[in-house]
């Protein structure tokens, strides 16, 4: 059985001599969230910065404004 069956996807491109330009998938970040992100990325894969923010959370924020 294939538990992880709902992590399976697939990418598909056409290439030709079109020059149609297309929307992005993903928006840019808007220039004022690019410290909110940077610290939930830091918060999500950064064991050490968890820590950080756990025994001061306010000085964490700080670094990212």
């Amino acid at each position: 059985m294939d538990w992880s069956w709902h992590h399976n996807y697939a990418s598909v491109a056409w290439f030709g001599g079109g020059s149609t330009q297309h929307d992005l998938h993903y928006p840019s970040v808007k220039p004022e969230l690019v410290g909110l992100t940077s610290a939930l990325h830091a918060l999500a894969h950064d064991a050490s910065a968890r820590a950080q923010f756990l025994a001061d959370a306010k000085g964490f924020a700080a670094r990212f404004l």
